[in-house]
């Protein structure tokens, strides 16, 4: 009988946007290193730097991108020209990036990106009539998310408070156990185990 699978020791691995780590990346040349606390996190972290806009080919810098259409399932359209679409390009980046998530306990996106953002990023209409709709999410993101719904996310602006940050720390812990379990091979006591640990712990924190 195996023991139940001890719990991984920082630092884990984890995918975060490329910019938030400082790689000047951005449409305008820029980074966003002020939007993420790094010395915060970095004895826990390590990191996969990912960035789907130049990974895509978009070149640096570049003209803008934003999300229009209908806020569930928007499009995402260069500012200047609409008429280019890089919705598709988008998606197929990221089902591609999958595979090279496997071994990743979780992802910090960067916010307001129409490639990255996680929560209410404008989604503006096709027509251009009318203002934009806060409640989009990135179509990179949107694909990552969608693959694995599991793997703990969050944006790193998000980050700086103190509560959300040690939230986001412990889903990250309890997911990469949760994946050491599955490679070692798991067993239906190490599972209810599992559970009931986590159900616990989760119980106790609200």
């Amino acid at each position: 009988m195996h023991d139940f699978p001890e719990r991984p020791q920082p630092p884990l691995k984890i995918a975060i946007s490329e910019c938030l780590l400082g790689f000047e990346v951005r449409y305008d040349g820029s980074s966003a290193v002020s939007s993420f606390p790094q010395r915060a996190l970095e004895e826990v972290f390590t990191y996969l730097p990912i960035c789907p806009e130049v990974g895509i080919g978009m070149g640096v810098p570049r003209d803008p991108i934003r999300l229009i259409g209908d806020p569930r399932q928007p499009s995402v359209v260069m500012v200047d020209n609409p008429n280019v679409d890089k919705t598709a390009e988008l998606e197929c980046f990221g089902r591609n990036q999958c595979d090279y998530l496997a071994d990743v306990a979780g992802y910090v996106f960067m916010q307001s990106s129409p490639s990255c953002g996680l929560f209410q990023v404008p989604v503006y209409p096709r027509l251009g009539h009318g203002p934009p709709s806060p409640t989009g999410r990135g179509i990179y993101a949107r694909t990552i998310t969608d693959a694995y719904p599991e793997m703990p996310v969050e944006e790193g602006g998000r980050l700086f408070d103190a509560v959300l940050r040690m939230r986001f720390v412990e889903r990250v812990f309890q997911y990469a156990h949760w994946q050491r379990i599955v490679t070692l091979g798991s067993r239906d006591e190490h599972v209810r185990e599992f559970k009931q640990r986590y159900s616990v712990a989760d119980n106790g924190g609200r």
